[in-house]
């Protein structure tokens, strides 16, 4: 209760901030893609990781505030970057943003505020979301419609079908980081390859997360993947950190 009170007040105030984290094209070694992480830092606690409060703002209601917060700053930044064309910025959509109406309105909105293109803009739903796809296909429809990008966040640990996952507009499948770490057998290797392939059918980019160590950056380059990111090529920064080239080798 008392973090939740915490929450509610940094809200209010510049609190609640944005670190970004690059994503590289794999054959460039050059950033296409960066992922909008929220941070926080509360006077009396410090530092708060997002996987204790982003539960919180979700139990108490706060997750829309909050979604609207870091989708804000997303933008903003995004804007900034404008002269670098071929950066899309990502952000986060929980499902109780998509099943509140009017996020596609809202994007809209704050696109035209920002004088943003469309496409250099994405938004980021977790696998587990299209289990209710029904409720949300309309939306993710009205947004894609517009140009913004779809990406498929934590593919592999969900629970979509992949009927499901054909009827959706992706852009970016993300795999998760465990296909990159835990698994070097031949197996894991072949399914690490079989979500590539499944990717590119779809017509989407793959992205792998994760990469920590010089031997999963090869792997996920052997696997056909087109894009990575992790603490090997540069962890989540501010805004005025973020690197725009990586050496792959």
């Amino acid at each position: 209760m008392d973090l939740e009170q915490q929450l509610r007040a940094a809200l209010t105030t510049d609190a609640l901030t944005a670190h970004f984290q690059p994503g590289f094209d794999l054959r460039t070694g050059n950033a296409v893609d960066v992922e909008t992480l929220a941070r926080w830092t509360s006077p009396s606690r410090g530092s708060i990781s997002p996987a204790v409060f982003v539960p919180v703002a979700e139990e108490s209601g706060l997750v829309h505030a909050l979604g609207d917060r870091i989708l804000c700053l997303a933008v903003t930044q995004a804007a900034r970057w404008r002269a670098n064309d071929e950066v899309r910025v990502w952000v986060n959509v929980s499902p109780r943003q998509l099943a509140a109406a009017g996020l596609a309105d809202r994007i809209e909105s704050l696109l035209r505020d920002a004088n943003l293109p469309a496409e250099r803009l994405g938004i980021e739903v977790t696998e587990s979301s299209l289990i209710d796809e029904r409720r949300f296909a309309d939306e993710l429809r009205a947004i894609h419609n517009m140009g913004v990008g779809l990406a498929i966040d934590d593919f592999g640990t969900g629970y979509s079908s992949l009927a499901r996952l054909a009827s959706m507009p992706v852009d970016l499948l993300k795999i998760d980081r465990s296909f990159v770490s835990h698994d070097t057998s031949e197996r894991g290797t072949s399914l690490l390859e079989g979500i590539v392939t499944l990717g590119h059918s779809l017509g989407a980019r793959v992205t792998a997360e994760g990469v920590e160590t010089k031997e999963q950056l090869q792997r996920v380059i052997d696997a056909g993947c087109d894009t990575a990111a992790g603490y090997l090529l540069q962890r989540p920064v501010e805004a005025r950190d973020v690197v725009w080239t990586t050496l792959l080798t």
